[in-house]
C-alpha cells in the first residue's frame, strides 16, 4: 500500500493508494470508502497509467483532492470524477509526497530529484461547476503584508554557486475567471476608504483563470554611480500602506468588487 489518508471532513471516509510498480504494473490504483471500509469506489478515472504515490484531501473543501504520481501532480474539484494536471512550470517528475499548509493555503510538493515545489490553492477551493458557468468570476483577495526586500551577501564574490529560488510576488494577487476571451479591456481599480483611487492595473483578457499582482512597494538596495547604496523605493510603485481597500474588476459594462486587506 502506497498511502492511506483519513478524510478531514467525514469520519467514515478514507482514501487508499496502491502501487504495483514492483510487479511491472503501473496502473493507478486509487480508492475511497465512505462507510468505514465496507465498500470501496475507484477514483482512478482519467488519471494516467502511472503509479500513484500520495493522496491528499483539502482541509476546507472535501471535493478538492490532490494526488502525486510518477507523472506529476493531479487535482480534482469534483471528488475524483475528473482529474487535471497541475504542471505549471514544474517538469514531468515523480511527486513522492505532498501536503497543504493550512494557514497560507499552500500546496507543498516533494519530488524525486527536482526539489520542493509550492503553489497557492486558495482559488481552487472556490472553483466548481457554478463558477465555471459564470461569464466572469472575481475570487476573494487573500490578505498580504509587504515584504522588505534587499540584497543579501556579495553576488560578485559568490557568483551563481548559491542556490536561489524566486519568492512569491511582493503584493496582492488579484485572481479572476473568464469563461470566454474578453472583447473589451480588463481593468482592476484599487480604492481606499472614501473612494480614492490608489492604483489601476490592466489585466489579461484570456479565457480561464487570470492573475494580476498589485505591488505593495518597498525598498530595494540600488547602488548609484557615486556608490550610495541606501534603500530607495522602486520607481514604478509607491508603497501601499496597511489598511482596508476595495478592488473593482471592470470589463466593459460589467463590474465586480472584492475587499482587500494589506496587513502591517
Amino acid at each position: 500500500m502506497t498511502r492511506v489518508f483519513a478524510s478531514n471532513a467525514n469520519s467514515g471516509t478514507a482514501y487508499v493508494a496502491k502501487s504495483r510498480h514492483r510487479q511491472d504494473d503501473f496502473r493507478p490504483f486509487l480508492y475511497r470508502t465512505s462507510d468505514y471500509g465496507a465498500t470501496w469506489t475507484s477514483l482512478a478515472n482519467n488519471l494516467p497509467d502511472r503509479t500513484i504515490n500520495v493522496i491528499f484531501e483539502d482541509y476546507k473543501n472535501p471535493e478538492l483532492l490532490f494526488v502525486g504520481s510518477d507523472a506529476g501532480v493531479y487535482v480534482t474539484i469534483d471528488g475524483g470524477v475528473h482529474w487535471f494536471s497541475m504542471k505549471g512550470t514544474m517538469p514531468t517528475v515523480p511527486v513522492t509526497d505532498l501536503t497543504i499548509q493550512p494557514r497560507e493555503s499552500d500546496l507543498v510538493l516533494g519530488t524525486y530529484g527536482r526539489g520542493i515545489w509550492i503553489t497557492n490553492i486558495a482559488v481552487l477551493r472556490e472553483l466548481n461547476d457554478s463558477v465555471l458557468n459564470e461569464d466572469v468570476h472575481f475570487f476573494p483577495v487573500q490578505p498580504r503584508s509587504r515584504r522588505n526586500e534587499g540584497a543579501v551577501g556579495n553576488y560578485r564574490l559568490l557568483g551563481d554557486r548559491q542556490l536561489a529560488t524566486p519568492n512569491e510576488p511582493n503584493g496582492l494577487a488579484l485572481i479572476y475567471y473568464l469563461k470566454e476571451p474578453a472583447k473589451e479591456k480588463v481593468t482592476l481599480t484599487v480604492s481606499a476608504a472614501g473612494g480614492t483611487t490608489v492604483r489601476t492595473l490592466e489585466g489579461s483578457g484570456k479565457a480561464g483563470i487570470n492573475r494580476a499582482v498589485l505591488p505593495l512597494g518597498g525598498f530595494n538596495f540600488q547602488q548609484t554611480a557615486d556608490g550610495d547604496s541606501r534603500p530607495r523605493p522602486p520607481a514604478e510603485a509607491r508603497e501601499i500602506a496597511p489598511g482596508d481597500y476595495e478592488v473593482t474588476l471592470k470589463i466593459g459594462e460589467k463590474q465586480l468588487t472584492q475587499k482587500a486587506q494589506v496587513l502591517p
